[in-house]
């Protein structure tokens, strides 16, 4: 055996894959060398390897084991494969289709190439009831209430049984005295007010919203779907100054993919949101 080589006995499960990758030379630029194969039926097999290589593992080269040999003093070196499935994580969930949206809701909807996240962008997503007259006859101290559902479906691809993802809402709302406006959103596992705002005494209240809620969805279809429900509601008073508007924008949805992994912290996107009981 040459002085540069060394003798590598790789051992595993009989017939597991395993995939080599060398180094290469850093003087003359040359480019690393990969050797693939299966172990025997015994679990072992001995290959001759240079003592540059770099990393024994899988056929995805980050999931390998660094090993250093270039210092290894003995001729020989065993090491042991990982256990197919310990060491591999499980694939992100991936959006395959943009988000399929009801007919009588005007608005784009879009997919990102990699399947990382989608949106939907709203134009007439809007629900404002009239002031009620004052002195109406048959009015007395009612208020006048106005809902709406709309229901979002989108096709999603996971290799989890349980697949968690984020979905992000933004919009605006305007309210007079003795109005209220919530916005509920209901996803997976999780039922919250996105939006719940009222005003009691003189004068309103006019902003804008922009929220995160993380669910979870059980994935046991061959082609699942997740399935999100905004309902708007708005409230106001017969002898309110002005009525109620609620105005949705826009909603992102992204699953739990490499691209994403910032909005899958622990105590983040739905920490901020209070689930209804």
């Amino acid at each position: 055996m040459a002085a540069d080589e060394i003798g590598l006995t790789i051992e595993g499960e009989a017939g597991q894959d395993f995939q080599i990758w060398y180094r290469g030379d850093r003087e003359t630029g040359e480019a690393p060398i990969v050797q693939t194969g299966k172990l025997g039926g015994d679990g072992r097999l001995t290959v001759r390897v240079p003592r540059a290589y770099l990393l024994l593992g899988k056929p995805v080269r980050a999931e390998g084991a660094p090993l250093d040999l270039q210092q290894e003093a003995g001729t020989s070196r065993t090491v042991q494969l990982p256990k197919p499935g310990n060491d591999t994580p499980t694939p992100g969930a991936r959006l395959t289709r943009a988000p399929e949206v009801p007919v009588d809701v005007s608005c784009v909807a879009d997919l990102a190439e990699d399947g990382c996240n989608a949106s939907i962008l709203f134009s007439d997503l809007v629900l404002a009831p009239c002031r009620a007259t004052p002195g109406g006859a048959g009015m007395g101290n009612e208020a006048r209430v106005a809902t709406k559902a709309v229901t979002f479906r989108v096709p999603y691809s996971s290799a989890r049984s349980r697949t968690r993802m984020v979905v992000q809402t933004m919009g605006s709302f305007n309210i007079g005295r003795a109005a209220r406006v919530r916005l509920i959103l209901c996803a997976g596992d999780v039922t919250v007010a996105v939006v719940d705002k009222a005003v009691v005494d003189k004068g309103g209240e006019a902003g804008g919203f922009d929220s995160q809620t993380m669910f979870a969805v059980e994935t046991h279809a061959a082609d699942p779907v997740c399935q999100i429900t905004l309902i708007l509601v708005a409230e106001c008073d017969r002898d309110g100054d002005t009525g109620a508007e609620l105005n949705v924008n826009a909603l992102w949805l992204f699953p739990d993919c490499d691209g994403n992994t910032h909005l899958f912290q622990e105590g983040d996107a739905e920490s901020s949101q209070e689930r209804l009981q």
